[in-house]
């Protein structure tokens, strides 16, 4: 029987973090959810441990509280994050499975610090990028990152998978980056290339619909 296919089996505060981490991707990625169900059994608890730690990394970095601590708050998760996985336990609720699965499936720490860092880089301070290939970075960083560790857990035979769905990630986030774009706008936040936008006549600004800019 493959690793693939052995059913789960943990003590029961390891079992309730995986369910915490599934609860946390069904309510704020009912999509990803969705997708995850239709895996085998023994991948779906590590694809929500991914999931669920990437997701409240993210909330913690954009909920609405004073920006000062938003960034205390995003520093202090990463520190501990990336203490917890150089020890290989946890004692937090929800990241407990993320370090579980990171450890079992020999995750790339590289990879997760380089999501952890640029989650905390754009709570910071919204990036200025100029071009295409800052915005690719920048999408590499937040989500390509995370579709980057599915491919330990999928098993994919193709060599080329693992780059691929870092770009299946990136692709996702700019998806994400039209959709929330009017918040994001409103916040101060733009995510287009500016060299593109001035090529159109815009600005981060007007690119909006504000100040007479078209739509």
């Amino acid at each position: 029987m493959s690793r693939n296919e052995a059913p789960f089996i943990g003590p029961s505060e390891l079992r309730a973090s995986y369910e915490l981490c599934e609860a946390e991707t069904r309510r704020y990625l009912a999509p990803m959810w969705r997708a995850i169900e239709l895996l085998p059994a023994a991948i779906r608890h590590h694809m929500y441990a991914v999931h669920g730690f990437a997701l409240r990394t993210d909330r913690i970095a954009d909920e609405q509280r004073a920006q000062a601590d938003r960034e205390r708050r995003i520093a202090r998760w990463r520190s501990d994050s990336l203490a917890e996985l150089r020890s290989g336990s946890s004692e937090h609720p929800l990241r407990r499975a993320f370090v579980d699965t990171v450890r079992q499936r020999d995750l790339d720490h590289a990879v997760i610090e380089e999501f952890l860092d640029s989650i905390q880089a754009d709570c910071a301070s919204p990036p200025v990028l100029e071009t295409f290939a800052d915005q690719r970075r920048y999408a590499r960083g937040v989500a390509g990152t995370i579709a980057e560790l599915w491919s330990p857990l999928l098993e994919p035979t193709a060599p080329e998978a693992v780059s691929l769905t870092g770009v299946l990630g990136e692709t996702c986030q700019l998806v994400d980056l039209f959709e929330d774009m009017p918040h994001d706008l409103a916040a101060g936040r733009c995510y287009l290339p500016r060299a593109d936008l001035r090529r159109l006549g815009w600005s981060p600004v007007t690119s909006c619909g504000m100040n007479g800019g078209r739509n």
